[in-house]
């Protein structure tokens, strides 16, 4: 075990050297790149969730980098408007509310729009314009997650 630990640390000790370890400023660059405009995290471990909607189901699925995923069923009255399958990245409106976005590999049928509000299930939605789920979801969505993949 001795020889072992002496090789792994002779071989650390020689890569070290050998312009193997990242130059200062590429560090200070790379942490930076971690930080927002207010110098808080915009990444912090274990806090971001992928989320899926299956429009089969109608459920919101959040699936933690850490332990068990979160089923949250939409109600039938929580109507709103339909979202092509593909990936949405979750964002915020030229008024400051939360929405959705296509990227360009996601297939939009005709007449159909790129960025769609979310909406909070109760909230008037007769047009159908808004993509609403609950309360708790839409909170959800907001603070941890920045896409949301729809379909089966």
């Amino acid at each position: 075990m001795r020889t072992l630990t002496r090789s792994v640390l002779a071989l650390a000790l020689m890569f070290a050297g050998a312009g193997f370890a990242q130059a200062p400023t590429q560090v200070a660059l790379a942490e930076a790149a971690l930080l927002d405009s207010d110098g808080a995290p915009a990444y912090v471990a274990a806090s971001h969730y992928a989320a899926k909607f299956d429009p089969g189901l109608k459920s919101l699925r959040f699936m933690p980098l850490i332990g068990g995923d979160s089923i949250v069923p939409v109600p039938a009255q929580c109507e709103g408007a339909e979202l092509a399958n593909g990936v949405w990245y979750v964002g915020h409106g030229q008024d400051g509310e939360l929405v959705l976005r296509a990227p360009s590999g996601t297939a939009l049928a005709a007449g159909q729009v790129a960025e769609v509000a979310i909406g909070v299930c109760g909230a008037a939605n007769a047009d159908k314009t808004r993509f609403n789920v609950p309360a708790s979801a839409w909170q959800f969505l907001a603070t941890n997650v920045g896409a949301l993949y729809v379909g089966r």
